[in-house]
């Protein structure tokens, strides 16, 4: 039972069906690590690993395995280093390795998702989208259905925790045919998906301003329910990836989002399974743009099942995605490989708008927060319009305040880069009290959402012109979009965790060479600490302070100042120190 605990649900239940030959070949895109192909080969299958290139030029690796030898030579001879492909063509050679039925096959590649009888009845657990009146699926199903109820049942008893949704979600071309993999509740039965108070009639477990904040407006990927608990998905795979800081024995770095746990001794159940969580919090920080969130165990316990809800369907809590998405603006550049006109620092703004967003045109962070200047202008500009009301086509616009509104075409749209389906329509955000209007394809916002302005589609490909979305949505996005340059004649002066317990990290900038004093003060203007007194020559400087005075005694509690002096010019800012 090792086997199955080293490779978890999902992976077992694929090992499984090919173990039996109902599945000749299989592919894994999640995880991959050495004690789960060992535990695979225990299994009896041969296992192989390919390298694939995305379309933004990157490579992924993908995990083969089958009970024959021919498979995954066959696989390999095609696939090996070659880009992941959505073509007729490539679903074709797939299908047949994978064992989908022909016809099933046949109707995706010429038709997509078609409207089927399994919806609710098995479509669940297979890996192939039913074509309709198939009359093979029904000869395959009784072995699904035995095989993923074995595979429950080992769970079950052994007492390993089965996951409701896959941990890692599969890249777009694996998704356009083994989207089935995921167990039944995927589609909307997971009583962890707490239902949302706001508009969502999709059901997509997403307000409709959230879905503009998360690209996802308008898409029409299989099944409707799966953009909220996706995305909730993605996040938690971030947080489970970055540095746990114990901040009384390491470092918090300056370059890099850590997290700081902060248990407590009692537990909590779960209202939904009953699981008991720790019922302390943990604190994500990103010190690059000092910002920081608190999400309770129990709150990474509902993400972790694909929520962004915690508590139970009456009384529930929900994450801040707006704050969550700043934080994780770094790891999310994927869609920065298509390319801006005329940017000369490939920051994703044109160089002739760079002065009108105050952003330096050869300098791609012009604010030194690790986010390019592109990416940050458009997110202020998307976070404006997740705020914008929608007029349907039967509404009279308002006259005095801007409005936005879909017109939607009769046709799916899918992203170079992810592969995500939308409308292929239009999105119009009008002005009337400055009688502007800005319009672009559907899949621009998408872009727009994931920091890019530069668009590309399977129909439409382009380019939203900065500066006028931004005079349209009006005057005060433009100016101070960005975080303001340090004066020249001054510096920057910013220190992180804030609070902090017991130690934290100031940072200041000098631009010339100058005799430094830091010093920190009580909220009373008691002298506490020195921390700096000597020449400097200009540059970046890092100072710790670990939360005592001068006689190496900790200080209470509370609020605090540290002030910088040098060249005439003085700064002075607040820190909290929570013990």
């Amino acid at each position: 039972m090792k086997t199955f605990k080293k490779l978890g649900f999902d992976l077992s239940y694929l090992a499984l069906l090919t173990k039996e030959d109902v599945k000749p070949l299989s592919r894994w895109e999640g995880s991959i690590n050495h004690k789960k192909i060992k535990a695979l080969q225990n299994l009896g299958l041969r296992t192989k690993l390919v390298e694939r290139k995305l379309l933004n030029g990157r490579t992924t690796g993908e995990l083969i395995f089958s009970k024959s030898s021919n498979y995954i030579d066959f696989y390999t001879n095609h696939f090996d280093k070659t880009p992941i492909r959505k073509d007729h063509e490539t679903t074709v050679t797939e299908g047949f390795l994978f064992g989908y039925p022909g016809c099933c096959v046949k109707n995706y590649a010429e038709n997509g998702y078609t409207k089927n009888d399994y919806n609710r009845s098995g479509q669940e657990i297979l890996f192939h989208w039913v074509c309709p009146g198939c009359e093979i699926t029904p000869s395959l199903l009784p072995y699904y259905e035995k095989i993923y109820n074995n595979c429950k049942d080992i769970f079950t008893d052994q007492g390993i925790n089965r996951p409701g949704l896959l941990k890692k979600l599969l890249p777009v071309a694996t998704l356009s045919m083994l989207f089935s993999v995921l167990p039944t509740n995927i589609r909307g039965e997971n009583p962890h998906w707490l239902p949302i108070a706001g508009n969502d009639p999709d059901h997509n477990y997403l307000i409709y301003s959230e879905e503009i904040l998360l690209g996802v407006h308008e898409n029409y990927f299989p099944p409707d329910s799966f953009a909220g608990p996706a995305k909730a998905l993605k996040f938690k795979a971030i947080i489970d990836s970055l540095p746990i800081v114990y901040v009384d024995v390491d470092e918090a770095p300056d370059s890099s989002c850590y997290i700081i746990e902060h248990r407590a001794r009692g537990v909590v159940e779960c209202p939904v399974c009953g699981e008991y969580i720790n019922m302390g919090y943990i604190d994500i920080f990103n010190p690059m743009r000092e910002l920081s969130i608190s999400i309770p165990y129990l709150g990474l316990h509902f993400l972790e099942n694909g929520s962004f809800s915690y508590g139970d369907t009456t009384n529930y809590i929900r994450v801040d995605i707006e704050l969550l998405k700043k934080i994780f603006a770094h790891y999310d550049s994927t869609h920065f490989s298509i390319t801006t006109s005329n940017d000369a620092d490939n920051d994703g703004l044109n160089d002739d708008y760079e002065d009108d967003f105050s952003t330096q045109i050869n300098n791609p962070d012009s604010n030194e927060n690790q986010l390019v200047d592109g990416a940050e202008v458009a997110e202020a500009l998307i976070d404006t319009i997740a705020g914008l009301p929608v007029m349907e086509y039967n509404e009279e616009p308002p006259s005095d305040s801007i409005y936005i509104k879909f017109m939607l075409a009769n046709g799916i749209e899918i992203c170079d880069i992810c592969g995500i389906e939308l409308n292929m329509g239009d999105v119009h955000i009008v002005n009337p009290t400055k009688d502007t209007k800005i319009s672009f394809s559907i899949i621009g916002l998408h872009y727009l959402a994931h920091g890019r302005f530069a668009y590309g589609g399977s129909t439409n490909s382009g380019e939203i012109d900065a500066l006028q979305l931004a005079q349209v949505l009006g005057n005060q996005t433009v100016v101070s979009v960005l975080e303001k340059l340090p004066d020249k004649k001054n510096f920057s002066l910013k220190n992180y965790p804030n609070p902090f317990n017991p130690k934290t990290t100031i940072r200041f900038d000098l631009p010339i060479n100058s005799h430094v004093t830091l010093t920190i003060y009580s909220i009373l203007g008691q002298e506490i600490k020195t921390l700096l007194d000597e020449e400097k020559s200009a540059g970046s400087y890092i100072l710790k302070w670990d939360g005592k005075d001068d006689k190496g005694l900790k200080v209470s509690s509370g609020i605090y100042f540290y002030r910088i002096e040098a060249d005439k010019c003085v700064q002075v800012k607040k820190m909290v120190l929570s013990r």
